[in-house]
């Protein structure tokens, strides 16, 4: 959508990338012409990270690969996120273990 505010013209919705747009000019005997032009659209901000806080979960008995006791959690995203956005496309988010967590 292009709006006109004051002096300055504005448009939303634009998608990221390259955006078409038409500059419709006619005079007052209704002659017109249409002239294209591209508007390019850049996603400098990365997402924001929102996240609950103080989190709570339990542990199970279980057993590793070679039958030793140890405790396990699970842990999903819906749990962590606390409404995470991007201001130009969806966030796509996921919950990962490092490469190697940490012993205690």
């Amino acid at each position: 959508m292009i709006y006109k505010i004051g002096a300055r013209w504005r448009a939303s919705g634009l998608k990221c990338g390259a955006n078409t747009l038409s500059w419709v000019l006619r005079d007052c005997c209704d002659n017109e012409r249409v002239v294209d032009f591209t508007v390019t659209v850049y996603d400098n901000t990365a997402p924001i990270a929102v996240a609950k806080q103080d989190i709570v979960i339990s542990l199970t008995p279980g057993y590793d690969a070679a039958g030793v006791v140890d405790a396990q959690a699970k842990l999903f995203v819906n749990s962590v996120d606390n409404g995470s956005y991007d201001n130009c496309s969806p966030v796509r988010l996921e919950i990962r273990r490092p490469a190697r967590p940490k012993l205690w």
